[in-house]
């Protein structure tokens, strides 16, 4: 009833409904991610968007992008994509299966977590189109919660995109909701010695959205720990931004 926004929340991999989740991780199942950021913001209406695909515990957004056979992108990010277009229908069909505007009226925070992070990088590289616009002028904030794949492919790494960010959420001028982009990072994606390139991408991409204009914020948690999956993992439990 006091919902202020709504929190569209995609996970990585590991996390399902918690029948299917191993052991060691059925808090971060989707269950207990609902039960999580429920409890961390009691004003935002939480709709956490399962992968279509798993192969294995690998999530697989095969419905919002072209990804390989363990979910990262296959051929980087398609501008011409239809990842915003199938996430309007979601919010569409949410709201008639609910019986709850909310869903197509109330502010929008995109929160990517892991493997969840390409779904973001290709909602922001589709910010050009202008038949988005309707969704942008919704958007308050986008989260990046540890994201990472195997390959390259974390972050957006063209300056294009983050230009067409800036644009797209600011078109509406003072009107703008739009507060910036928030990364949240542990030892798991800074000091990872199997994938040194994440730090770079993220570093590059951070710059170009600050080139274009974005409000761009950093947090480290952990960074005293050595990294591991289960500090990963505890993000979630940690993570806080002014941006929320």
């Amino acid at each position: 009833e006091h919902a202020k926004y709504l929190m569209v929340f995609f996970p990585g991999d590991i996390t399902d409904w918690e029948v299917n989740t191993i052991p060691e991780f059925k808090k971060y199942s989707l269950e207990g991610l609902q039960a999580i950021l429920g409890s961390k913001f009691p004003f935002a209406t939480i709709m956490i968007i399962r992968p279509n695909q798993y192969t294995q515990q690998f999530a697989c957004y095969t419905n919002f992008l072209d990804v390989d056979i363990l979910g990262s992108p296959r051929d980087g990010y398609d501008c011409q994509g239809h990842a915003t277009r199938y996430l309007m229908r979601l919010l569409a069909r949410a709201k008639d299966e609910y019986h709850d505007e909310r869903f197509l009226t109330h502010k929008i925070a995109l929160l990517g977590f892991s493997k969840g992070g390409v779904v973001l990088n290709q909602l922001v590289a589709e910010s050009s189109q202008t038949d988005q616009q309707p969704f942008w002028s919704r958007v308050s904030s986008i989260h990046y919660l540890d994201v990472g794949v195997n390959l390259a492919g974390a972050y957006l790494q063209d300056i294009e995109s983050a230009a067409a960010l800036h644009k797209a959420t600011t078109l509406q001028g003072k009107d703008s909701c739009f507060q910036g982009v928030h990364v949240h990072v542990t030892p798991r994606t800074v000091r990872d010695p199997n994938r040194l390139w994440l730090v770079a991408e993220r570093d590059l991409f951070v710059q170009y959205l600050r080139c274009s204009g974005v409000t761009v914020y950093l947090t480290e948690y952990f960074k005293h720990e050595p990294p591991s999956l289960g500090n990963h993992f505890k993000l979630l439990d940690a993570f806080v931004s002014p941006l929320l």
